[in-house]
């Protein structure tokens, strides 16, 4: 037997592999725990790089409550003190639906 090269232990060092889908798990469960949100599924798409989450709700509130928290999950993993907030991104009415994005910080 000889030594394993370099680039064989780089590759079975499991320790410094993140597991993207163990965060998609995380994320499913997160969202699977709010009211009227059901079939919560990862979308894994490596052919045509389509990555992220489908899910069904009954309300626009439901859905709102949900894209909070997915804003919050991401955020999460960069600081721990983030909060979650309570942002309408779609307003639904008899008539018509608004989508609103969060302003964010202008960076220099």
């Amino acid at each position: 037997m000889g030594e394993m090269p370099k680039k064989a232990e780089k590759d079975v060092n499991f320790a410094e592999k993140k597991n993207t889908r163990l965060d998609s798990i995380a994320l499913i469960e997160y969202l699977s725990q709010i009211e009227g949100v059901t079939n919560v599924d990862p979308i894994y798409d490596d052919n045509n790089y389509k990555f992220g989450v489908e899910f069904k709700f009954d309300k626009p509130e439901h859905l709102n409550i949900a894209m909070n928290k997915i804003e919050h999950f991401v955020k999460i993993r960069k600081d721990s003190t983030a909060t979650l907030n309570r942002f309408e991104y779609f307003l639904f009415s008899d008539k018509k639906l608004e989508l609103k994005e969060p302003l964010k910080a202008k960076k220099d």
